[in-house]
């Protein structure tokens, strides 16, 4: 064997290591116990698993087989192989960064400060092999016929542990392949598929959320099956075989082209969420649909970390928020200005106080899922400070902007009856989502509302339940909000009040607010647009709906079971509103003793 064909013969032999160990440890994944952790990378925020058992096996596979090559050359008079058994271990770690980078088109993913680092200890240990072990029979050093000696096993023994315990705790997941490493990978591929799919899909208000699924499940199938992955399995359906096909991976007995699998990805998405087409970043809900479509909690896991990043990038950027109708509202028109992408904060609270504290501006809050109280918080800082009442404090938030508050349907209550329960002055571009807030005294007995807003702009709540027993369940004074997928009931002056505000109403239930002072929507000097929306079993001594010097447009409205002691609405157009069972009263003549 002469040296270029020993040389190719190598280079062959390190892609097949290559492989041989990314096998080994995808089967050592689902064997290990909880002494020897392989690290496989996914889609998810928990990924803290220690890497020590990767860079072991990436480390020594290749190093263990150069001495079986160099046995095998030996045997059978290979000098060249012999002679150039390092290039073997380079080979395996030049063909990883070309895998990782170009074949399997993650470059993105490449920790460069990892990878090099395992790159310069696997090439120094091959070298120490070959010097001190290959090439010659005696030195200082142990040779190979010394390793049987129990006292340097021990030794290696204990320097394996010793690393071993270092790597554990200094070389996790999140330190190889930080979180935006994996954002910058998600985004890049959205930016590709996008420009070669989008003539596929003709989006709408309607159907946003749903393309946006689609993409964050492109994205997860492209990486765990690429081109190369994706030829095979149509050459399976080409010999009459079923197979998973195309970018989608939609199961079919012939051969799809990728176009082809994204239409009929999106006919049975369309299928599988009804009626449901808007869900925002409603977790619960893509984790639905991605286990529907394959019956594995990883899976569904990954495609909603894919699906929330995606979405907050599309919101962010104006291309991709105009085309995908981020921030339209029903009337077609934009609610939200232009806004530049802010560097989010992620934070993650378990307390109040921690809630507290991480209040700021250009803040992502993770609110761990729990029940929490106002009255828990022991210090206030300049932002969100405690405020007397009558009969206790509450909580108000001043001068933020650019904050979101996921609270993983979180419970929020406040003691006081006089207090509100989460009060915001002067903020702008506010979302909170998935959070239940109330008053924690008996119904009948608060004064206080649930939610203000007093000067604030760009207001977004979403997915939230409030409950009385206090005035109103949200009071906006002079700004602007968008009300999505929430509850209201039980509030004993009415559900929404408005003031010199402009405000969104969609897909929301206002019920069981019962006899009440005022009108379960009142809208003063404002314009609302009041859509998909349902007001029933409610009862007020005003109006249901109340409009005074106001626009009111209202989009398939159903009234149902309400009753008021004027008449149901004021409103002089009734476009779009269905009263269903009401009981209309006259009012109450005045009569004198």
């Amino acid at each position: 064997m002469d040296a270029s064909v020993s040389i190719l013969f190598l280079i062959i032999l390190a892609i097949m290591t290559q492989h041989l160990v990314s096998w080994a440890g995808s089967i050592l994944h689902e064997v290990a116990n909880e002494e020897t952790h392989y690290a496989v990378f996914t889609f998810r925020d928990d990924r803290n698993m220690p890497m020590t058992t990767n860079i072991l096996m990436n480390l020594c596979i290749p190093n263990v087989l150069m001495i079986f090559i160099f046995m095998f050359s030996q045997k059978f008079h290979l000098p060249y192989v012999e002679k150039y058994l390092l290039l073997y271990v380079i080979s395996f770690f030049v063909y990883r960064m070309l895998l990782i980078c170009v074949i399997l088109r993650r470059k993105e993913m490449y920790s460069f400060l990892y990878e090099w680092a395992m790159t310069f200890a696997g090439i120094c240990l091959a070298l120490f092999l070959i010097r001190f072990f290959l090439s010659t029979e005696k030195n200082v050093f142990i040779t190979a016929s010394e390793l049987r000696e129990e006292l340097w096993f021990v030794i290696l023994i204990i320097l394996y542990q010793f690393f071993k315990q270092i790597l554990d705790k200094k070389v996790l997941q999140n330190n190889v392949l930080k979180k935006d490493q994996i954002s910058r990978y998600i985004i890049h591929k959205f930016q590709k598929f996008y420009n070669r799919y989008q003539h596929l899909l003709s989006l709408s208000l309607q159907n946003r959320d749903l393309c946006i699924f689609l993409y964050s499940i492109m994205i997860f199938e492209d990486y765990n099956r690429g081109p190369v992955a994706r030829s095979f399995e149509r050459l399976k359906t080409r010999m009459g075989k079923s197979a998973t096909t195309g970018i989608m991976q939609v199961k079919s007995n012939t051969p799809l082209s990728n176009e082809e699998s994204v239409i009929k990805f999106y006919n049975w998405l369309e299928e599988a969420a009804g009626g449901y087409t808007q869900f925002g970043m409603d977790d619960a809900r893509v984790f639905d649909l991605a286990w529907q479509y394959n019956n594995d909690n990883a899976y569904a896991q990954s495609v909603v970390y894919i699906y929330n990043c995606l979405f907050q990038y599309i919101d962010e950027v104006p291309k991709y928020r105009k085309t995908f109708f981020m921030r339209t509202t029903y009337d077609g028109l934009s609610d939200l200005p232009e806004a530049g992408i802010f560097p989010y904060r992620l934070v993650t609270c378990d307390s109040m106080d921690a809630f507290c504290q991480t209040i700021n501006c250009n803040t992502y809050i993770n609110l761990e899922k729990g029940i929490y109280c106002i009255q828990d918080i022991t210090q206030s800082t300049l932002c969100a400070k405690l405020e007397p009442v009558v009969d206790g404090t509450e909580l108000t938030i001043y001068n933020i902007e650019n904050m979101h508050i996921h609270a993983n349907c979180s419970s929020l209550t406040v003691d006081a009856r006089y207090a509100t329960v989460l009060s915001w002055k002067n903020c702008k571009n506010i979302v909170i989502e998935h959070l239940t807030l109330g008053h924690a005294p008996a119904p009948g007995e608060c004064t206080g509302a649930v939610l203000q807003f007093e000067n604030c702009s760009n207001i977004t709540v979403k997915h939230l339940e409030l409950y009385g027993c206090g005035t109103y369940g949200i009071v906006c004074l002079n700004g602007n909000i968008t009300i999505e997928n929430c509850k209201i009931h039980h509030c004993s002056y009415g559900g929404i009040l408005l003031n010199r505000s402009n405000c969104v109403i969609d897909h929301t239930e206002i019920y069981d607010c019962e006899d009440t002072f005022e009108s379960i929507i009142d809208a003063i000097d404002s314009n609302v647009i009041m859509s998909c929306s349902t007001i029933c079993n409610c009862s007020s001594q005003s109006h249901i709906l109340h409009s005074s010097n106001a626009s009111f447009i209202c989009r398939d409205v159903l009234i149902r079971g309400c009753n008021a002691a004027l008449e149901i609405t004021n409103l002089e157009q009734k476009n779009g509103i269905h009263e269903q069972d009401n009981q209309i009263k006259a009012p109450t003549p005045f009569q004198s003793d």
